[in-house]
């Protein structure tokens, strides 16, 4: 039985290849590599300034108890936009994609400066900028899989995604600095114009692979590993919408707008930082070391921990419940973006190049919104804070491309 990292042993560089994050063979400054690198930077940039900014403002004029209806609404729309972008938009290519999500990032920054703090444009700039984030994510794994060369993609995507880890921990710095100012959204707008260049620049760029058509061994093997990643995303969507609401209520009970901008640009300097460190690190070598599925479900049972951790606020004194609430928010977002994205792209290999925007809509686009959905209207429904944690480890051969689920287990325990 041989696992995907095996079968690609032959092709890795030795210990010292791996030594240095912007040098050799396998690190950035590999060719397209960069490129991807920087445009994730300047995308990540632009969307953590724009995210955290709506958030404050939702929790101060709108409250935490309009979160659970507000993240199912924008779950809704988020799979609705992602399925009428792979209806009308599938014929682009993902670098012309990902700029027109760019633009859309850039318009809900003008919004946000020019119509302040109107409760309609507060629902639009936190329903959009999600929509921002997640066709962006469909269509950077698949221009990393289209740039980047079968084989080695194992060690470039660790410090593609390291390089947009920079960009985060720009925009955190900036959000320390400045709290809720207005120059806040002008700068995640000069962030979504630099991801806007980058990939247009980006455009018409030559595929690492051959457009032979799929066998049939390898297209049971495509829809095996589609139904395995829908299930552990639609178990692992319902526990990010419980962590949201509860981390958001607690911080919304801390802070006011202004001062809770600031901490989450605190935030999210220290968590880029240790996001930073563990890709540059341990990523690289655990995936060289053939442990991607153990990766994938790891990142799952962090859910668990990031709940219990909630569970425990009430236990403790305010000024506790607030680093706890911080740790559960870096399970969804550093880490997830640590962890999840380069491993999760890797899973992607084994379909066929043109099936794989088609494999992402489906696995991103809608199951993980329609998740967060029926999460979100069960939580509105409930009344109380829930724990609700899962996870899940997908492992394949990568011999015959068969995919087989390892696990997925869910907690779900209504608290007082």
């Amino acid at each position: 039985m041989r696992k995907y990292a095996g079968a690609t042993a032959p092709q890795r560089p030795n210990d010292r290849d791996l030594s240095g994050l912007m040098g050799g063979p396998t690190s950035v400054s590999a060719p397209g590599a960069r490129r991807l690198g920087w445009l994730l930077a300047s995308a990540q940039a632009g969307e953590t300034a724009l995210d955290a900014l709506m958030l404050a403002r939702f929790v101060e004029h709108i409250g935490s108890a309009g979160l659970p209806l507000a993240l199912a609404v924008r779950a809704g729309l988020d799979a609705l936009g992602s399925l009428l972008a792979e209806r009308f938009l599938g014929g682009f290519g993902a670098a012309q994609r990902i700029t027109g999500a760019m633009f859309l990032g850039a318009g809900l920054c003008a919004l946000s400066l020019f119509a302040g703090h109107a409760s309609w444009a507060i629902y639009i700039g936190f329903i959009g900028c999600s929509l921002v984030t997640r066709q962006r994510s469909i269509d950077f794994g698949v221009l990393t899989l289209e740039r980047l060369p079968r084989g080695r993609r194992e060690h470039h995507l660790p410090s593609v995604y390291a390089l947009g880890r920079v960009g985060a921990l720009a925009s955190g710095a900036v959000l320390l600095a400045l709290g809720a100012h207005f120059l806040v959204a002008a700068l995640a707008a000069l962030g979504f114009f630099a991801a806007m260049a980058s990939a247009w620049g980006s455009r018409g760029g030559a595929g690492t692979e051959a457009a032979t058509p799929p066998s049939a061994t390898a297209m049971g093997g495509s829809h095996g590993m589609l139904a395995a990643l829908m299930f552990g995303a639609l178990a692992l969507a319902a526990g990010r919408v419980a962590l949201i609401t509860q981390s958001g209520g607690i911080l919304e009970h801390a802070y006011d707008e202004h001062t809770l901008v600031r901490v989450l640009g605190g935030y999210s300097v220290v968590t880029a930082l240790l996001s930073l460190l563990l890709q540059v690190s341990y990523l690289r070598r655990w995936l060289a070391a053939g442990h991607l599925e153990w990766i994938n479900g790891a990142w799952g049972l962090g859910y668990l921990l990031g709940q219990l951790g909630l569970a425990l606020t009430s236990l403790v004194s305010p000024a506790a419940a607030v680093p706890l609430a911080l740790g559960a928010r870096w399970v969804d977002g550093e880490l997830r973006a640590a962890l999840r994205g380069p491993v999760t792209n890797l899973l992607y290999e084994v379909m066929p190049a043109a099936d794989r925007r088609r494999a992402r809509t489906w696995v991103i686009g809608v199951t993980v919104p329609l998740g967060g959905l029926a999460a979100g209207v069960a939580l509105s429904r409930l009344g109380s804070p829930p724990i609700l944690a899962c996870g899940s480890v997908c492992r394949y051969i990568h011999a015959d491309s068969r995919p087989t689920v390892g696990s997925l287990t869910c907690w779900f325990v209504n608290c007082p």
